[in-house]
């Protein structure tokens, strides 16, 4: 008996996604120069990612979250505060031991709830939705076996990738705006989107370009609350990438600060706006993997242990623009008079994908609050008040080209900016999103693990004869070849079949039209 192993040193890689839930929660003391708090108006939280540490067959991810909490003073005005908390999570890699894994993790906001505990106390919770993507390495086979007798092997080309997680350096970005407003002003908040515009490669490097999109919530001196819109573009450089290499890149963007300050100018004041961006993501280089899917020997009888092998290809990614709007009715106050909406926030849950033909379908769930300003009173005065709803949506994007039967989709939604108006009982808004998404195909293949030869019972070794060998449906090349203990080539010859039939020597069609093929056996060349 003789044992020969079929699997290469490295078998392909997986690629795994683990998702999970955790919290942040944070706790402040208004610091002296803040008003007391009267009524919490909205409360918004903004993720930043940290490190990343993988080790003894566990990915632990950390960052920290930083709410920001609008609420009115006793005297009715609009005050503000910020606070910060961290969270961590981990998630097993599922890597063999010994083996080194790689991983990538985001997290979205979720629910979001804030609870003063007194005139001077807040406390602030966020459920995190987080997702890690595991790139771990196959099992380690044994160097595949040289042998002096003959046997053919059956190995087929497959397109799968190899996946590289990368996280850039801080971009810090800083702009000025003039504003045309008398009197003092006070900033309230400042946040954001990030809209990221498909990675280009050049000159053996990966690139990507977009835009912060930011929204300044301000006061002046009257209580007028109002919305400063602030763009700043950006670039960035993602990663290397080889000469020749086929690259597919999802990128993510992240606000991991983001500040704004008013100072007083003759004739109006200027706002200055920093923010800095973290682009992350994963590189997706194409390659060909070859498995040997079939083995037999030509001269002894055989026994293949087979197993299955699993290969993941990227075809295409896809960053797509997005408009989503909706209406919501309210209960409005008959003494209310006509409102305003003073600012909107939308924020997204986690996004659904799923994909057929060159159709890419996501569906969502938005969490719409409105900061609404009634109209002013006998004093001049005006309250501020806040509503919120859900709001689900449905998106479609046409992909370039039709995705791969059995494909998947994962990606994220980026909230780049709202709008929103008020017409007596009802809400209407209307937002711009970012979609970045990954089509993915996962390829199971059966595959032969070792064979084992019975030496001691070697096929007879006649004379040279020739066999009519009438085929069946389903029959190929390489089936033949293995019931008759010949080689396709041998096969191919004798009966004078095209070159296409070695091609593809496991397909039944090269064989199309014949009903039977002469196999010469007996003693080999």
């Amino acid at each position: 008996m003789r044992e020969e192993s079929i699997m290469p040193r490295t078998a392909p890689g997986q690629t795994r996604t683990e998702t999970t839930t955790c919290t942040c929660t944070a706790d402040l003391t208004l610091p002296d120069y803040l008003p007391d708090i009267r009524r919490v108006l909205s409360v918004r939280v903004r993720v930043m990612p940290g490190g990343t540490f993988v080790d003894r067959g566990k990915a632990e991810f950390a960052g920290s979250c930083r709410f920001f909490v609008l609420y009115l003073d006793p005297e009715g005005r609009p005050a503000s505060a910020s606070l910060s908390g961290d969270y961590e999570w981990s998630v097993p890699t599922g890597a063999p031991d010994g083996a080194e894994a790689r991983a990538a993790g985001w997290c979205e906001a979720g629910a979001v709830a804030c609870r003063p505990g007194g005139p001077r106390r807040l406390s602030c919770t966020a459920e995190l939705v987080c997702r890690a993507m595991i790139f771990s390495p196959g099992e380690p086979g044994e160097e595949e076996t040289e042998t002096t007798q003959r046997h053919e092997k059956l190995k087929k080309q497959v397109t799968g990738r190899v996946a590289e997680p990368f996280f850039c350096e801080p971009i810090h970005l800083s702009e000025n705006v003039r504003l045309n407003r008398p009197g003092e002003i006070r900033v309230l908040s400042a946040d954001g989107g990030i809209r990221v515009e498909e990675p280009e490669t050049a000159a053996g490097e990966c690139r990507a370009r977009g835009e912060v999109m930011l929204n300044v919530l301000c006061a002046d001196e009257d209580g007028d609350v109002f919305g400063v819109p602030v763009k700043m573009p950006f670039e960035g450089r993602l990663f290397d990438v080889r000469e020749g290499a086929t690259v597919r890149t999802v990128v993510r963007g992240d606000l991991t600060s983001c500040e704004a300050d008013v100072s007083e100018e003759e004739g109006g004041s200027s706002l200055t706006v920093s923010a800095s961006v973290l682009l992350s993501g994963v590189g997706y280089e194409e390659t060909t993997e070859e498995v040997t899917t079939d083995r037999f020997s030509t001269e002894y009888p055989s026994r293949v242990d087979y197993g299955t092998t699993e290969v993941w290809e990227t075809p295409m990614t896809v960053t797509a623009a997005v408009t989503m709007s909706g209406s919501e009715p309210r209960e409005a106050d008959e003494n209310e008079g006509p409102c305003r909406v003073a600012d909107t926030y939308v924020t997204a849950g986690p996004v659904s994908l799923s994909v057929e033909g060159n159709r890419l379908s996501a569906g969502v769930e938005l969490r719409v609050g409105m900061l609404l300003r009634g109209a002013p009173d006998a004093d001049g005065r005006t309250e501020l008040s806040y509503f919120s709803f859900d709001s689900p949506q449905t998106i479609e994007v046409t992909l370039p080209s039709i995705a791969p039967e059995g494909a998947t989709a994962t990606g994220t939604l980026s909230i780049l900016s709202a709008k929103g108006r008020c017409e007596g009982e009802r809400v209407s808004f209307e937002c711009e999103a970012a979609l970045s998404a990954e089509i993915d195909v996962l390829h199971t293949m059966r595959i032969a693990r070792s064979a084992t030869d019975d030496t001691e019972h070697p096929y007879p070794q006649d004379e040279d004869c020739l066999t009519a060998a009438y085929l069946c449906d389903g029959d190929s090349l390489w089936s033949v070849a293995k019931r008759y203990h010949t080689s396709p080539e041998r096969i191919a010859g004798t009966n004078a079949l095209s070159g296409d039939a070695l091609r593809a020597p496991d397909s039944a069609y090269p064989l199309d039209g014949y009903i039977k093929l002469l196999i010469e056996q007996g003693k080999k060349d």
